[in-house]
């Protein structure tokens, strides 16, 4: 332990020795671990707890706040406005807060507390973390029901393709979203939508049409019908400066071709 902090008496009675605490557990935010340990065996120690979880950004905050009994308005409301403010890690900020919070789908269910739930839903989304919880699928489960519901911005609908794609990898069943096809924008998504049984090949058609130096990843992507056509506007007459991302296409093209028995 930091021999700073060792000098130090953990006493909730003691104004000038918890600021002192803070003061050192701030400047080094590993050393919060055994600081909201310590707490955590204390009577009354909420309050002190949810004074040194609002005081940190980075992993400090992540390690107190399962620690944090969200036992009122203010510290819920907190919890939830600030779900995923982490300068360490906000995926693992999102998660601490999850644990704290508890019930994370009813959270999804209120139109008053949907958005700051589903930031936290979709940060944990984003490299398949809410798998961790104990509760991981029944929230993914949430976040799709409520946001059929209540999802506006393209950001929830973005996250309702990925949580309706991961509940179906991990055997569940689920219904097809409804989702803007114009917010499909790489080959992460579209493939998503494909494996959820979502027909996107004309999207992904007219996105090679647009530039397909910039989408050939697409091509491997397409059924047979729409490769040949990708293959008409690939090969056709194309005059620019630099040809290298046109070759590069091209070729790609008709590899995705020949795996395809495409001619």
């Amino acid at each position: 332990m930091n021999n700073e902090l060792e000098n130090v008496k953990i006493d909730l009675n003691d104004e000038m020795a918890m600021e002192e605490v803070l003061r050192i557990v701030k400047k080094d935010e590993r050393l919060a671990l055994p600081v909201v340990k310590a707490l955590s065996y204390l009577p009354q120690a909420n309050e002190a707890m949810f004074t040194l979880v609002k005081s940190l950004r980075g992993i400090g905050r992540i390690h107190a706040l399962p620690y944090l009994d969200a036992d009122n308005d203010e510290k819920r409301k907190w919890v939830l406005e600030h779900g995923v403010d982490n300068d360490f890690d906000p995926c693992l900020n999102a998660i601490a807060s999850c644990i704290c919070l508890g019930n994370l789908p009813k959270l999804l269910e209120n139109e008053k507390t949907y958005c700051c739930a589903a930031r936290m839903v979709e940060k944990m989304l984003e490299d398949e973390m809410i798998l961790e919880l104990d509760d991981g699928i029944d929230v993914i489960k949430g976040y799709v029901k409520f946001s059929r519901i209540h999802a506006r911005e393209d950001w929830q609908l973005l996250a309702l393709l990925k949580a309706a794609w991961l509940l179906r990898e991990n055997g569940e069943d689920v219904c097809l979203p409804e989702i803007p096809l114009r917010l499909l924008h790489d080959n992460e998504t579209f493939k998503m939508a494909l494996d959820i049984g979502i027909d996107v090949q004309d999207e992904m058609l007219d996105r090679i049409a647009a530039d397909f130096t910039q989408s050939s990843e697409l091509f491997e992507l397409l059924d047979a019908p729409h490769l040949a056509l990708a293959k008409e506007i690939v090969l056709g007459d194309v005059q620019c400066e630099d040809m290298a991302p046109v070759l590069m296409a091209r070729a790609m093209l008709e590899r995705c071709s020949e795996a395809g028995n495409i001619s």
